[in-house]
């Protein structure tokens, strides 16, 4: 009888878990497909660009989010330990920069300079928009 309360709540904890993995999963599916929408009117991306645009564009993000995932909690650091990581988070964003730049002949491959520069005026209005939409929203 026991092993059948622990077994069922094993089950019903992996339910839960999988419920809310497919919302998160859900969520970030559609944050994506807006924000493709979204960048692709503002750039004025045709359909032959969007082709070759979109696998590079996600390239470089991937990378940039490589680079972002190394971040990590300073609360708990020596005085020494912070610094050094002060300095890692500088090093990183050089780095950023340094791989943002090294796309820009990719991209010119693709689309126009002016095209170029609206992506990351886009970019940029698109997290402004974000963040204010998600401010507004009412809390549960």
């Amino acid at each position: 009888m026991k092993f059948t309360k622990t077994f069922n709540l094993i089950l019903y904890i992996l339910f839960i878990y999988n419920i809310s993995y497919a919302q998160q999963n859900n969520k970030e599916d559609k944050m994506l497909s807006i924000k493709i929408a979204y960048i692709t009117e503002k750039i004025e991306l045709t359909s032959k660009q969007s082709e070759k645009f979109w696998p590079v564009y996600f390239e470089l993000e991937d990378k940039l989010r490589a680079i972002n995932k190394q971040k990590r909690n300073f609360d708990n650091l020596s005085d020494e330990q912070l610094k050094e990581a002060l300095m890692q988070q500088f090093k990183d964003e050089k780095r950023k920069i340094e791989i943002k730049e090294s796309y820009i002949n990719k991209f010119l491959d693709i689309i126009s300079i002016r095209q170029l520069y609206n992506l990351y005026k886009s970019e940029k209005s698109f997290k402004r928009e974000l963040i204010k939409r998600m401010n507004n929203k009412p809390r549960r």
